[in-house]
């Protein structure tokens, strides 16, 4: 059989399927270009989230927490705000106002939920009930060390809930049609982060939370620019836009401002090539890092351990109770300076002061209480020299002989309370900035406290009598910071900390 196809068949065909072709891959175009152009929340929803992130910072933006109900004052409060040392002390035999019942009805909740400590106490000879920080609110207390609040989350882009046109010349001066976007932000009700938030006691005491829960609404105006959806007022020049007049200027970031400056002055070219040389110079440093391993959270631990002297005695960052003479405990004069090991301070009887005097007010007392419980001795009416040669009349504190044997040889203000345990309560790596040339960072809080205290500090007529010695072997310490860690030789550079005693202590450190 003799087939036969001639030019004329085959080549019409040939053309027709490439037509049809181009035709259904024009109209495919055309179709995903009218789609893009629609005002539907499938299109603006990227682009509101990205505003909302912008202006707000987003998922890093700001925490939500609830608030220490702090006022009305408490009846007795201590002056310190350091976390586990302050407290909150309420008679219960005192008549309560309404702001009182409310308060104390919000610090029940936080404590039902474990972020306080409640405990019932005699106080001056009256019954009272006293709130504390627990560890666990310390660890929801955020990164700020003097933070009075519980962050439970933070806000969550959670969509679009209305969207309303705007044709031209609904509003003055409006040139073209845009569309007001109503969106919504609010807790994940599915974070594990938040969870504890959801305590029956805290939703009732604080309604906040459901409101947060729920979902808070804000607005941004769109309008289609150059083949995208942007922000009316980015568009605004001198109140001026194509959605109509605005109160506010597209206000430009600190590089577009720079560009134009320079773009005056033709260093246009310059200042893109300083960016270039830092871009370059910023890529050299983290492809640096990459030789050595990034920390993990237990080498983080065992770092910090170390750094606060768990399992050693006589280390930073103290481990001794602090006597009078240096610090929040001053004297009239010290006499164990340079290489005395001998403690010995003065006071001034005779001297003149005023009722904010810490020597009279928290020193004096302090000692006074020492001498009673055989701690310290006083040789009164002694005869000293100063500094400018005259002759004072001053009381002599000293150590007993007991005691004197039991200070520290380089430091005879100091009673070591022996070997140091370090419990870390938290840990954390937070290099989440992959910009940051200065490697990993980590943030910690920490309690250093001392299980095995020397003989004298057992005795259990001094502990019940002697605040500061019970405070320290009761709380310890707690430690709070934030360092850099150093790939290369794994440990830490720049950044800080600070350790202070877990209770409300005369000396405050």
């Amino acid at each position: 059989m003799h087939l036969n196809f001639s030019k004329r068949r085959i080549f019409p065909s040939v053309a027709a399927v490439l037509g049809l072709g181009l035709t259904l891959t024009a109209g495919v175009y055309a179709y995903n270009h009218w789609q893009e152009n629609q005002p539907t929340a499938a299109n603006f929803d990227p682009v509101v989230r990205a505003l909302w992130e912008q202006h707000s910072g987003g998922e890093q933006g700001k925490r939500l927490c609830l608030s220490l109900p702090s006022y009305p004052a408490p009846d007795v409060g201590t002056k310190t705000r350091e976390p586990l040392a302050w407290s909150m002390d309420f008679y219960t035999d005192a008549p309560e106002s309404a702001p009182r019942q409310e308060q104390l009805r919000k610090l029940d909740a936080l404590s039902q939920a474990g972020l306080l400590e409640k405990l019932t106490l005699t106080l001056n000879g009256r019954p009272a009930i006293r709130y504390r920080l627990s560890e666990s609110g310390w660890l929801k207390s955020g990164p700020n060390r003097n933070a009075s609040c519980f962050e439970y989350g933070q806000p969550h882009y959670l969509g679009i809930d209305q969207i309303t046109p705007h044709p031209p010349g609904s509003q003055a001066g409006q040139s073209q049609p845009f569309y007001e976007v109503t969106a919504r932000i609010g807790l994940d009700a599915t974070s594990a982060e938040s969870a504890w938030v959801r305590n029956p006691a805290l939703l009732a005491a604080f309604p906040e939370i459901e409101k947060n829960s729920a979902g808070q609404m804000f607005k941004v105006q769109l309008v289609r620019q150059n083949k995208s959806w942007v922000e009316c007022r980015h568009l605004v020049r001198d109140g001026q836009g194509p959605c109509g007049r605005a109160p506010t200027v597209y206000s430009r970031d600190y590089k577009d401002a720079y560009v134009d400056a320079t773009q005056k002055d033709g260093g246009r070219a310059e200042y893109e090539a300083m960016l270039s040389r830092l871009a370059a110079l910023r890529i050299r440093k983290m492809e640096a890092l990459k030789a050595f391993a990034p920390p993990t959270v237990d080498e983080i631990r065992r770092l910090l351990a170390e750094m606060h002297g768990h399992g050693k005695a006589g280390q930073w960052p103290g481990t001794c109770l602090a006597l009078p003479g240096r610090g929040n405990l001053p004297v009239d004069k010290s006499l164990f300076e340079g290489e005395s090991d001998h403690y010995a301070v003065a006071i001034f009887p005779s001297k003149g002061r005023s009722g904010w005097d810490p020597v009279a007010r928290k020193t004096i007392p302090y000692l006074e209480l020492l001498e009673r419980l055989g701690v310290m001795q006083r040789r009164a009416g002694q005869d000293i020299q100063l500094e400018d040669g005259r002759r004072q009349k001053a009381d002599i504190f000293e150590l007993t002989a007991g005691y004197a044997t039991a200070v520290d040889p380089k430091r005879p203000d100091c009673l070591p309370l022996g070997v140091a345990s370090v419990d870390i309560v938290d840990a954390q790596l937070i290099n989440d900035d992959p910009y940051d040339t200065e490697g990993d960072a980590f943030r910690y809080k920490l309690r250093i406290k001392y299980a095995n205290p020397p003989e004298w500090a057992k005795n259990k007529d001094l502990l019940g009598q002697w605040d500061e010695l019970r405070g320290a072997l009761e709380r310890g310490r707690a430690c709070q910071g934030e360092f850099h860690f150093d790939r290369k030789t794994r440990h830490t550079f720049g950044g800080g900390g600070s350790c202070w005693w877990a209770f409300d202590s005369l000396d405050g450190g």
